[in-house]
C-alpha cells in the first residue's frame, strides 16, 4: 500500500494542536532559541492554568527539544494531561509515542486505546493511525475491512492522508470492492489538497488506464506534481 502519513512510524506526524498547526509549527521550528525558550515559559503558564491545547504544544517542544532539554517522559505526561482534559490531539500524540516506543516501551494496545478514544470523538489523525494499525497488524489482527473503515472516517474528518489511503483501498480492493472511479475521486481530493502521494495515485491510474483512458502525458503531469511535492517515487 502507498505510504499514507505514516502516523505510526513518523514522529513528524505529532501535531501542535487543533488550532496551532501548519505555518505556526513551521515558524516555531525556525524560531530563535531565545524565542523558543520564551514560548516554553508562556505555554507552561497556560498549561498550568488549564489550557490543554497549550499542554499539547508544550509537549511537542519537550519531544523535539525546542527551547528546553528534550524530555520524552515530560512530553508523555503533558500529552496525557491534555488528553484527559479533552484535547484530542494530546491523545493522538501520546498514542504515537506508545506506537513508536518514544521514551517508553512500544505498547500497541495502549496506542490503540488512545487512538480509538480520539477517533470516536472525531480526531481524524487517530482514525488514520487505527486504519494503519489494522493494515499492518500492529497489536491487532490484520483487517482490511477495518482499515478501509478507519481511513474513511479519517478522510471524512478532513485527513487528506486518510483520503489517499481510502483511495488505495478502492484501487486495490482492500476491504471494499475495486472501484477505480472512487479511487480517482479520492486521489484527486488528496492531490488537490496538497498531498503529494495523492498526485502519484492519480498518475498511476492515468498511466495504467485504470477507470480512465490511458494517458501517459497526464500521468507524467501528476507524477511531476508528486515529485514537486516531495514524494520521491514520483521523480523516477
Amino acid at each position: 500500500m502507498k505510504a499514507i502519513c505514516i502516523a505510526i512510524s513518523l514522529a513528524a506526524c505529532l501535531t501542535l494542536s487543533a488550532c496551532d498547526k501548519g505555518n505556526n509549527a513551521k515558524k516555531l521550528d525556525q524560531a530563535s532559541q531565545a524565542d523558543k525558550e520564551k514560548n516554553v515559559e508562556f505555554l507552561t503558564k497556560l498549561c498550568d492554568d488549564g489550557n490543554f491545547a497549550a499542554c499539547v504544544n508544550l509537549g511537542v517542544q519537550y519531544l523535539k527539544g525546542q527551547g528546553v532539554a528534550q524530555d520524552f517522559e515530560k512530553a508523555a505526561k503533558l500529552n496525557r494531561k491534555a488528553c484527559d482534559g479533552g484535547a484530542l490531539n494530546g491523545c493522538t500524540n501520546l498514542g504515537l509515542m506508545f506506537a513508536q516506543g518514544t521514551g517508553m516501551a512500544v505498547d500497541y494496545e495502549q496506542a490503540r486505546k488512545l487512538f480509538a478514544r480520539a477517533c470516536d470523538a472525531g480526531e481524524a489523525t487517530s482514525c488514520l493511525s487505527l486504519g494503519y494499525m489494522y493494515y499492518k497488524g500492529y497489536g491487532v489482527a490484520k483487517d482490511m475491512n477495518k482499515t478501509a473503515e478507519y481511513y474513511r472516517r479519517a478522510c471524512d474528518g478532513g485527513s487528506l492522508e486518510g483520503c489517499n489511503g481510502l483511495g488505495d483501498c478502492y484501487e486495490k480492493g482492500l476491504g471494499v470492492a475495486v472501484d477505480y472511479k472512487k479511487a480517482h475521486e479520492l486521489y484527486e481530493k488528496s492531490c488537490s489538497g496538497g498531498e503529494a502521494i495523492g498526485c502519484y495515485g492519480l498518475g498511476d491510474l492515468h498511466g495504467k488506464g485504470l477507470g480512465v483512458p490511458k494517458n501517459p502525458q497526464l500521468a507524467r503531469k501528476h507524477y511531476k506534481q508528486a515529485c514537486d511535492g516531495g514524494y520521491k517515487k514520483g521523480c523516477l
